[in-house]
């Protein structure tokens, strides 16, 4: 049996959704994986640097001892984002972020958007690639993107971020496809909901629309929940064995037959139901 290090951060959907990954793998493989639950951007675990493994899989953003084991003939991956790959490092896995910016503009030109802005590092690649493969599919369609880039690292301060940054966003004209390199933990924006919908929010609208009618008695709230009830009970609800699913893709596809769990308890979806019947009754 291999025994492999895995040094994911278990404190990040991102990371999670790694360790999973890697942990399916190692059971159609017979892997053993050693892990440990670890923060953002921790130095790799002291007992790393006598492990006598078959590998190393990591993304510490200081990867010491696995750089050690790598040249004792250990294999080592790298998982670090957005770190430049360099040929006496070995292997580093990381996406292609030309592709990633095209795809970018490719979504918001489907979506029916007309202004185009880009918000990211100009000292920093895998910003600068992403930025060039969103501006240049913009330009293959006879569109350009307005650009700001954050102040390089050596400048970077909050009062710096917050300022210009802001006052960027705020020029945009609107509507407008906002493409945006990093989190506010200068991390890939990557968490699986971003292309997702959910119960709850449909929920919450479907009693927003109409308490908005009741309480100003315009018509048009009427509309927006109409729109929203038509759409929601169209997909989330089950025809077969009733209640509503909870998580479909971006598309209305379930992504889940989940009805239950530990976010998704008996709450928004009755509490919605009970309500809009008891507004709709006053109407």
């Amino acid at each position: 049996m291999r025994r492999i290090a895995v040094i994911v951060e278990t404190s990040t959907q991102y990371g999670r959704i790694l360790i999973g990954g890697i942990s399916a793998f190692a059971q159609l493989h017979g892997w053993q994986v050693l892990f440990e639950y670890r923060g953002r951007n921790t130095a790799e675990p002291s007992w790393l640097e006598d492990f006598t493994g078959d590998g190393v899989i990591t993304s510490s953003p200081s990867p010491t001892h696995s750089l050690k084991l790598r040249k004792a003939g250990i294999p080592v991956i790298d998982l670090g984002v957005g770190r430049e790959a360099k040929s006496s490092e070995g292997l580093l896995i990381d996406s292609d972020h030309r592709t990633v910016g095209k795809l970018a503009a490719e979504h918001f030109i489907a979506k029916g958007h007309r202004n185009f802005a880009f918000l990211g590092y100009s000292d920093h690649t895998v910003s600068m690639e992403r930025e060039n493969g969103f501006r240049g599919a913009l330009e293959a369609h006879g569109f350009e993107a307005r650009h700001h880039h954050t102040p390089e690292r050596t400048a970077r301060s909050f009062a710096a971020l917050h300022t210009g940054d802001s006052a960027f966003i705020d020029s945009l004209p609107k509507p407008c496809g906002l493409f945006y390199f990093r989190d506010v933990f200068d991390r890939p924006v990557q968490e699986y909901w971003h292309t997702m919908k959910f119960w709850w929010p449909h929920d919450e609208a479907l009693i927003a629309t109409l308490m908005a009618h009741r309480l100003t008695g315009e018509s048009r709230y009427l509309d927006m929940h109409e729109r929203c009830r038509e759409w929601a009970f169209g997909h989330f609800a089950d025809p077969e064995r009733g209640e509503w699913f909870g998580y479909l893709h971006q598309d209305g596809r379930p992504s889940s037959t989940l009805k239950g769990s530990l976010w998704k308890s008996f709450f928004h979806h009755p509490r919605a139901l009970l309500l809009c019947h008891q507004f709709g009754a006053e109407f």
